[in-house]
């Protein structure tokens, strides 16, 4: 059902796009649909996640010190996005199906094994040049995320949700 309400809104801004002599926008997202898709939910984990930072930033964690607000507001603002972004990823960008609670809990394992890897590289990406070169907090949590969306897609593709066909042809040609 849910699939099928993000369907119906993709092919609504397709025909949108379409008719307003965008058709090759349309083309490009439908040839690529996955990787488009990533992109999109990639930017909303990427909201929740600066959203929840500002918020324990500069509301939650206000009253410490520049090291430790930082460190903590990004682990709540990354655990947060880690969550949604795995549900988005399983649902709808790889549209992922598994067999049993083994395979499940083997999934959330590399997918939260991947994402610690790339939460470590924003994490100290964020401490190195916002708590000790003095950067602006803004510009690099945006700079960080985006290079941690590139890692992200990266592993998703290649180790979390790869097909089961991919993996079966990885076997016969070992």
């Amino acid at each position: 059902m849910a699939m099928e309400l993000l369907e119906k809104i993709e092919n609504f801004f397709l025909n949108i796009l379409k008719k307003i002599k965008l058709g090759f926008l349309a083309k490009i997202y439908e040839d690529h649909r996955e990787g488009m898709r990533y992109i999109v939910f990639g930017a909303l984990a990427t909201f929740v996640n600066l959203g929840v930072y500002y918020l324990c930033y500069y509301l939650i964690f206000s009253k410490l010190d520049e090291l430790h607000r930082v460190d903590f507001s990004n682990y709540f603002g990354i655990g947060l996005a880690m969550a949604f972004a795995y549900v988005c990823n399983k649902l709808f960008v790889f549209q992922s199906k598994t067999d049993g609670i083994v395979a499940l809990v083997k999934e959330i394992t590399s997918f939260v094994g991947c994402r610690l890897v790339s939460a470590i590289v924003e994490f100290f990406m964020m401490r190195i040049t916002v708590v000790y070169w003095h950067w602006n907090n803004f510009i690099m949590k945006i700079i960080t995320n985006i290079v941690v969306m590139i890692l992200n897609y990266i592993f998703s593709k290649i180790i979390i949700f790869r097909k089961k066909g991919a993996k079966n042809n990885e076997q016969e040609n070992s």
